[in-house]
């Protein structure tokens, strides 16, 4: 894992922005659906948010206002005191990943990747503990972890991301649009969610 998290750190610059970039787009539908169910939270403001950061990627002079903008997803990320049920948790996190991108672009940080990197990787072992560990002892929950598909699905989409933003040389419209599909992934989330679905089951 030390491994894993090293080669993320090397990321820089644009690629760095489009890893947490990734990371923010996968987790989107825990937050849309957390706005639909509570009524508290706008997830169309998150849904703006990060499709004009993939538009704003290449572009060096692009005329977002970061500062204003995270100023009001900052006003959008649920604080988990205030609601009741476990949805609330990754809905902060995918927020949060949104706003990570915004701040690198208004203070470079070299750790930010890493960081970004371990919050999606907490979502998924979070949700998991909750929903996929009753019965498993506390010395066997790591090796439960390790083994479970949505985490092993997690590592292998950041690793996945890692790769392709290597080998890359700058970030065209060709690479952008894959890297978008790849995080989007049919719009299945990192804990495995869907709105497609939820909204078929009410």
């Amino acid at each position: 894992m030390s491994q894993h998290f090293r080669r993320i750190e090397q990321l820089r610059g644009w690629r760095q922005t489009v890893f947490v970039l990734a990371l923010a787009e996968r987790a989107y539908p825990n937050y849309a659906l957390f706005g639909q169910l509570s009524g508290q939270v706008h997830h169309e403001l998150l849904r703006r948010t990060l499709d004009a950061l993939w538009e704003a990627v290449p572009d060096r002079e692009s005329s977002l206002n970061y500062q204003k903008i995270a100023e009001r997803l900052e006003a959008q990320v649920p604080d988990p005191a205030q609601f009741e049920g476990y949805g609330v948790y990754p809905a902060a996190d995918a927020c949060n990943l949104a706003l990570d991108v915004l701040f690198s672009r208004l203070e470079p940080d070299r750790r930010l990747a890493v960081a970004s990197a371990r919050v999606s990787l907490n979502t998924v072992t979070d949700f998991v503990e909750m929903t996929d560990a009753e019965g498993v002892e506390e010395d066997e929950l790591a090796h439960h972890l390790d083994r479970h598909p949505l985490v092993k699905r997690e590592l292998r989409f950041q690793r996945e991301l890692v790769e392709a933003l290597q080998k890359a040389s700058y970030p065209s419209t060709e690479l952008l649009a894959s890297l978008r599909e790849l995080a989007s992934d049919g719009g299945v989330s990192n804990i495995g969610i869907t709105l497609e679905e939820e909204s078929e089951s009410d």
